[in-house]
């Protein structure tokens, strides 16, 4: 793996590859898979009478330690970042037990999307309401430009190849995120195209346990 050396950039891609990895393996899992116990004794996580699903957790811990659910795994993987996060930013990490399991299989992100600003290119309107969902009104490349420049976190371009040629044309994208995976097609729609040649900067890149790259590159300009 190769990150650009800086602690911010170290725990960006570890973010990265695990939010990817977590994307391509944990699609099928459904909130029956998460609370399964594989063993009599397992620790999993708990609704409470407040509706805060908790984890099963001793100290100190017991020697052989428990098996443990998809469910409570999960809960400590978001308590694990949350802690290295606010360590990384200078905050105190919040204590282990006002840390929660979401209660789901499809979050945190279902809560993530629903929640996040989201704008559509599409040349019709929009069929069904989906919360903070705008259609783009105007030319695309001006659009975001615009958001661009507007305060805010990352932008990002899913779903959509022709989205993504028409900014990578018109040079507004920064940085490009390619999962490469292990086979070739042989057909179908290319995503590079139609825009015009451009150089790469590698900040970072991993190769997943089943065959899958991960590069992430920045635009040289």
């Amino acid at each position: 793996m190769i990150v650009d050396g800086s602690r911010l950039g170290l725990l960006r891609w570890q973010l990265y590859l695990c939010w990817s990895l977590a994307e391509y393996h944990l699609s099928a899992l459904t909130d029956e898979l998460c609370r399964w116990e594989p063993a009599p004794g397992s620790w999993t996580v708990r609704r409470g009478a407040d509706g805060q699903w908790r984890p099963d957790w001793v100290e100190p811990e017991p020697d052989p330690a428990p098996g443990v659910t998809v469910g409570w795994i999960s809960w400590h993987i978001g308590w694990w970042w949350s802690a290295t996060l606010d360590h990384a930013a200078g905050r105190t990490p919040q204590p282990r037990e006002n840390v929660f399991w979401p209660g789901s299989a499809i979050e945190p992100f279902a809560t993530f999307i629903n929640t996040v600003p989201k704008y559509v290119a599409t040349s019709t309107p929009l069929g069904r309401p989906w919360h903070n969902a705008t259609a783009i009104e105007g030319g695309l490349v001006e659009f975001v430009q615009r958001l661009k420049q507007s305060p805010g976190g990352d932008i990002g371009v899913h779903a959509s190849i022709s989205v993504a040629q028409a900014l990578l044309t018109a040079d507004a994208i920064d940085e490009v995120r390619l999962v490469v995976a292990p086979a070739i097609a042989g057909r179908g729609r290319r995503l590079l195209d139609g825009p015009p040649p451009m150089r790469l900067e590698l900040l970072c890149n991993a190769t997943s346990s089943s065959g899958y790259l991960l590069a992430d590159y920045r635009l040289s300009r």
